[in-house]
């Protein structure tokens, strides 16, 4: 947050999306799968289950000696009644032992003879030898210290494939993207190939799915160097000097280049090192550093658009930042009503923005206020209240109608009035802006 209007900017897409979901994504995924809300049902299931699994193990605790299996207490029975029903019949007993012999001559018959296929296993290893040995007898210029293979082809050989399989990480489109695509899809790859080769080389992936988990060796060297380089770069931390005399820059480029090397000499081409992991973490820091770095331009953009078109910041935030911020849910949590999960989507619809309304306005403007001095100024206007009311009413709508109207039934009407309770919303926001609505709050 570096003002006021980025926190106005904020507030309005944080409190926009969250009235977008709760109210439309809600609203489609109810009109797309009407689903009953077990709620006092659920909680009474999760109240079973945890008593159920805290008195089972109680009485595990309690059984000081397992009990012995079934299988062998009735092995053991049987065959105590089988002895002693020969100890019984004599006759019975000889007749049993006769039997059991002639198994095991009959077993000694069928088997085959050791020795021959010993001797048929030697003839034919002898034979074998000695035609394999044809060619070392017929060549005169061959002997002992002649390498059967030349190592400086192996070692060629192994440089050209590391030198392939570097080329292919680091090249932003795949040969069968390419065929695949049509014109205007090739154009798109194009457009996005310089972004997507400055990811490649600065933001390492380990994927267990990948073949050696995505380890390539000479990729990762460069990672290691221009990760933390861009990462510095993108937050403006470069100007920084070290006792006012040495550059933050020059530091990283060294600890970087040591770190580069450090790689490349402990590691090989063939298989990941053991270490290997620690390169998630790398990857997880960079993508928040470029998560960053691409916000701050989406913001840019947006606040350019206010000044050309003289839209307020709250307006901005509501409309088109909140939209691209919630589009997604849109998609994904009406797909999981149309498969027949429609309590898993409007779990996610109140989910989502509660997480994103909490972090996300705690987290930054605890940053501001360290950054300014314990506090924050914030532009206080209607279009605020409008977009606190708005996500209030929605939120109200679904406590109030659901368990007493609906009786945790969620029926399409109910869909369709969320809806039209955003739409009422938003067009209260535009006449706001539009100075239709007046209202003067300073005098509050």
């Amino acid at each position: 947050m570096k003002s006021g209007s980025d926190a106005g900017l904020a507030f309005g897409a944080l409190l926009g999306a969250g009235v977008f979901v709760t109210a439309v994504v809600s609203g489609a995924v109810i009109i797309a799968k009407p689903f009953q809300c077990f709620l006092l049902l659920y909680v009474a299931y999760v109240i079973v289950v945890i008593v159920g699994r805290y008195i089972r193990k109680r009485k595990q605790n309690s059984s000081s000696q397992p009990t012995t299996p079934n299988t062998s207490t009735g092995d053991f029975s049987v065959n105590n009644s089988i002895v002693a029903k020969l100890e019984k019949d004599p006759d019975l007993a000889t007749t049993f032992s006769k039997h059991l012999a002639e198994e095991a001559e009959h077993e000694e018959r069928s088997r085959p003879s050791h020795h021959d296929h010993h001797s048929d296993q030697s003839s034919h290893s002898q034979s074998d030898l000695k035609d394999d040995s044809k060619p070392f007898d017929n060549s005169e210029d061959w002997d002992e210290s002649t390498p059967l293979i030349d190592s400086r082809s192996i070692r060629i050989e192994n440089k050209s494939n590391a030198l392939h399989e570097f080329l292919n990480a680091i090249n932003p489109i795949s040969k069968e993207e390419w065929k695949e695509k049509k014109w205007y899809g090739k154009a798109y790859l194009v457009i996005k190939a310089p972004i997507q080769f400055i990811l490649t080389i600065t933001c390492p992936i380990v994927d267990y799915g990948a073949e050696k988990d995505n380890w390539n060796r000479h990729l990762s060297c460069f990672q290691v160097l221009l990760g933390p380089m861009f990462a510095l770069f993108a937050t403006n931390q470069y100007r920084v000097l070290i006792g006012g005399i040495f550059p933050l820059w020059a530091l990283f480029l060294i600890i970087c280049t040591l770190l580069s090397c450090i790689v490349l000499w402990l590691s090989n081409n063939h298989s990941p090192p053991k270490w290997h992991p620690f390169f998630a973490f790398l990857g997880f820091i960079v993508a928040v550093i470029w998560i960053y770095s691409i916000a701050n331009e989406v913001v840019n953009i947006l606040q350019l658009f206010g000044v050309v078109f003289q839209i307020s910041n709250a307006i901005l935030g509501l409309t088109l930042l909140a939209w691209g911020n919630s589009i997604g849910d849109f998609i994904a949590d009406t797909a999981l009503a149309r498969k027949g999960y429609p309590r898993i989507g409007i779990s996610a619809c109140f989910g989502g923005p509660l997480f994103n309304l909490l972090l996300g306005v705690g987290i930054p403007f605890t940053i501001g206020c360290i950054k300014n001095g314990g506090s924050m100024a914030l532009d206080f206007n209607f279009h605020l209240i409008v977009l606190t009311g708005g996500l209030l009413l929605s939120l109200l709508s679904t406590y109030i109608l659901a368990p007493f109207v609906l009786k945790f039934f969620m029926r399409r009407w109910f869909g369709i009035y969320l809806i039209i309770v955003y739409v009422s919303f938003l067009l209260l926001a535009i006449l706001t802006e539009v100075n239709v609505i007046k209202v003067d709050v300073s005098k509050w």
